[in-house]
């Protein structure tokens, strides 16, 4: 074969293996969760189990100072001026929308507003899924549960940015989602 050939089959090859944007998004998905598996693995038999609460709760407060940081910038004064249940809406609105690289959006199989809370409903959870597979891919299922990504970063990051509320998230974690049920705290 000479070079004209090569320039020939990959020109095709090229077309007939282009990804969708679908497909692109789930291995960024994917690749994102096993990294974050592999160095939880790393730390956890490097350092120990004290270590990895510290780390997962760094996620959630870089999580939140990425995604939030401006609005609570703006002060409690302004925050106090807007409606509680306008306030929650938007939080809640927003953190799937920006999140959507975790949990796409049609995973979101309820999403209801009531007059006194929120209810919820995940299922399919693409962040889940690409935990599991993780933890599958990286020979680390003795070292972390299926639930830990939930119970330890996804619900509370979603806490973190309800507390700007005052509101927190009551949930339950299903096989391949949760449901979550979202009120004001009492004061």
């Amino acid at each position: 074969m000479n070079e004209k050939d090569d320039e020939v089959d990959w020109q095709v090859q090229k077309k007939l293996n282009r990804w969708d944007e679908k497909r692109r998004a789930k291995a960024a998905v994917e690749e994102l969760m096993e990294g974050k598996v592999r160095y939880l693995k790393f730390i956890k038999n490097q350092l120990g189990p004290d270590a990895i609460e510290k780390v997962l709760e760094r996620f959630v407060i870089d999580t939140f100072d990425k995604n939030m940081g401006g609005l609570t910038k703006l002060g409690a004064g302004f925050l106090k001026k807007i409606s509680k249940k306008a306030l929650l809406k938007k939080i809640i609105s927003s953190f799937y929308i920006n999140m959507q690289h975790l949990v796409d959006l049609d995973c979101l199989k309820k999403l209801e507003f009531y007059p006194n809370q929120i209810e919820i409903v995940i299922k399919k959870c693409t962040a889940k899924r690409a935990w599991k597979l993780g933890l599958k891919n990286n020979k680390a299922k003795d070292l972390f549960s299926e639930d830990d990504y939930c119970q330890k970063v996804c619900i509370p990051t979603f806490n973190k940015f309800l507390q700007v509320a005052n509101a927190q998230s009551n949930y339950r974690i299903l096989k391949r989602g949760c449901e979550q049920v979202i009120s004001f705290v009492d004061e």
